[in-house]
């Protein structure tokens, strides 16, 4: 399996288009989050302190995740497209003949950086999305 996973790892990054766009996701879901801080914010600062606990601004931080994931989309099915277009698929099944396995390996892979960049992303949009916003992480209220 291990076998399987580093040969996947070596097909995905020889994609070009992988570094360019995860880079894309990132960027696209920070600059919602940045956007719709700095449209909401003013709005925010003068809210009272009970109008400031109905609104929800980790959820406005994260309003891009859903295009930024559009790009993760596009990846993973480049990543298992790519072998049918230019019919390495034949060599995939050859040396790894076991379908499951193979798939199992792509869906591992994908799944890993679909997460850590889901992590990276969240995390960055959060800090800009509330430092726009003018919210104070700190202060914010918590479900109970």
């Amino acid at each position: 399996m291990y076998d399987a996973i580093g040969a996947e790892w070596i097909k995905l990054r020889s994609l070009r288009s992988t570094p360019a766009l995860l880079v894309i996701g990132l960027t696209v879901t920070v600059l919602t989050a940045l956007l719709f801080g700095l449209l909401i914010g003013p709005e925010f600062q003068r809210a009272t302190p009970a109008d400031r606990m109905d609104f929800d601004p980790v959820g406005l931080s994260f309003t891009g995740m859903q295009l930024g994931q559009l790009a993760v989309v596009v990846l993973a099915v480049l990543a298992v497209g790519s072998e049918f277009g230019s019919g390495m698929i034949r060599t995939s099944l050859a040396a790894v003949p076991r379908r499951g396995t193979l798939l199992t390996a792509k869906f591992v892979l994908l799944g890993s950086i679909g997460m850590a960049w889901g992590l990276v992303t969240g995390a960055a949009s959060l800090l800009v999305g509330t430092w726009a916003l003018g919210a104070d992480l700190a202060a914010l209220p918590r479900a109970t």
